[in-house]
């Protein structure tokens, strides 16, 4: 995975004292339209249904609600039946693509660069000088 998804920056984080720094805070760099874009991912709805137990549905619906895609504040097992429900999820998720922005830790404030849809999540004091 070489692009950033909105789905997978709750994972990320490389210092030891920043183990709590969940989620990084995004920061556009421009407008939505200017720093993101949509991509044409195929519709697996057991592949979506699979994601959806194992993310953080709280984190997801916010950090989607920031960029205009709009989730349900919660979900039951009769959504997973839904397709209206599990084609928002896979836009989210798979289709929603951050191409200039930087992450910010919410323990440390460092910022994580993200260029070209690529975070580059090596943190500046941890890069040999050599």
């Amino acid at each position: 995975l070489h692009e950033y998804k909105i789905s997978i920056f709750n994972n990320l984080s490389n210092r030891s004292e920043c183990r709590n720094g969940f989620p990084l805070e995004i920061s556009l760099n421009g407008s939505v339209e200017e720093s993101t874009k949509m991509l044409d991912v195929e519709f697996n709805i057991e592949q979506i249904k699979q994601i959806i137990k194992k993310v953080d549905w709280g984190v997801l619906v916010k950090s989607a609600s920031q960029f205009g895609l709009s989730l349900p504040l919660s979900y039951s097992e009769q959504d997973f039946d839904d397709e209206v429900f599990l084609c928002a999820v896979h836009d989210a998720i798979l289709r929603f693509q951050i191409m200039e922005a930087e992450l910010i830790c919410p323990i440390c404030n460092h910022r994580y660069i993200v260029s070209k849809g690529v975070p580059d999540m090596i943190f500046s004091s941890l890069v040999s000088k050599d």
